[in-house]
């Protein structure tokens, strides 16, 4: 079975180069492309045009490049290119998860292709998120639903959302990653609270700043790449003359689990996310994380893994709490750990990706 991964934003990432951000979608996919590989499966990926050959083979997987993300096409000669790559890769099933909004499931019903939808983001499905998404986006997400054969989603809560605003039934699939080792990561001392995530406003990385500032006790460590450069600049220089706190920018995939590894806690102050990528690299490494606004299906309060502050004043009181008690910092990373070793092993998560590749390979 060949399958087609409608990445777009992927490429630095599979190639190793230093990339100016990475994004959550880019991973789940080339996570999983990876692994479907290591079970006979062929793997395409659609690209933008980021340079190099127009078709290339980085470890296994094909690179189909479309054209540059910055350029003057119409949706005419975009859907033409997505469509002349499509036919190239000829795969069985077409997958995504951001992306190339709705010409790929369209495409997919005019030419008898199956197309799977991956729901990441809330705001694919949450009525009041999709308030303050735009028409655009709206209608793009709607068209995405309606058209796709098969619809993959993070939590229960996407989920009954799903089911009771679109009318779409849904298979719940977990956010997968390589486990290191079993080991219990030697953690910073003092300790440490580690924020990793884009670095642009739904993320509010400017209440991870005004964290350092009461809780000078720990040291703070900013990760980001950029979406928005000017917004970006305003916080690195705010950061600047914090003095427990350290901007580091943009990490390379490769290399941030080792920040992972030696922070106590870590810190997520979005506003609206999926199931983030960031919590199951945080649990992995045995590191509690102390969250704002999002705890998809209560997982972080029913399975100890840290702190669902929903205010800011309560997330001052959870952090002090963590840094304050080292027992209960390690009952939590141990939660942590088995949590992400039950969950979301991607030895164990591809088992469910392929039973449904395969129910739907049936189907055709």
């Amino acid at each position: 079975m060949k399958i087609c991964f409608m990445g777009l934003t992927g490429y630095q990432l599979l190639n190793g180069n230093n990339a100016s951000h990475v994004v959550g979608p880019d991973v789940y996919q080339i996570l999983l492309a990876r692994e479907l590989l290591k079970h006979g499966f062929q793997i395409s990926y659609i690209n933008y045009d980021e340079g190099g050959d127009k078709t290339e083979c980085i470890d296994g997987i094909e690179v189909i490049k479309i054209y540059p993300v910055k350029n003057n096409l119409n949706i005419f000669q975009k859907a033409r290119a997505i469509a002349q790559a499509m036919k190239q890769a000829d795969a069985d099933i077409y997958f995504q998860q951001g992306g190339a909004g709705p010409i790929t499931p369209l495409l997919c019903r005019l030419t008898g292709k199956k197309f799977i939808m991956s729901i990441g983001h809330d705001a694919y499905v949450d009525p009041v998120l999709r308030k303050t998404s735009g028409f655009r986006f709206n209608l793009k997400t709607y068209l995405e639903i309606k058209m796709a054969h098969t619809i993959l989603v993070l939590s229960r809560s996407q989920q009954n959302m799903l089911k009771k605003y679109f009318g779409r039934d849904s298979d719940i699939t977990r956010i997968h990653i390589t486990l290191p080792s079993t080991d219990i990561p030697i953690k910073t001392q003092p300790p440490l609270v580690l924020w990793v995530g884009t670095i642009y406003p739904r993320k509010q990385p400017e209440l991870f700043l005004e964290l350092a500032k009461v809780v000078p006790q720990a040291t703070f460590q900013m990760i980001g790449g950029s979406l928005d450069r000017e917004y970006y600049k305003t916080i690195e220089e705010k950061a600047k003359i914090i003095s427990n706190l350290q901007f580091i920018g943009y990490v390379p995939y490769d290399r941030i689990n080792d920040y992972f590894s030696r922070a106590s806690l870590f810190v997520s102050t979005s506003t609206s996310e999926g199931f983030p990528n960031v919590f199951i690299q945080s649990w992995m490494n045995y590191t509690p994380v102390v969250s704002l606004n999002i705890d998809p299906d209560d997982v972080i309060k029913k399975n100890g893994l840290g702190f669902h502050s929903m205010n800011f004043e309560q997330m001052v009181s959870d952090i002090k709490k963590l840094l304050e008690n080292d027992g209960l910092r390690k009952y939590y990373g141990i939660n942590c750990r088995q949590y992400a070793e039950e969950n979301h092993n991607i030895k164990k998560v591809v088992e469910k990706h392929i039973e449904v590749f395969n129910r739907l390979s049936v189907n055709r």
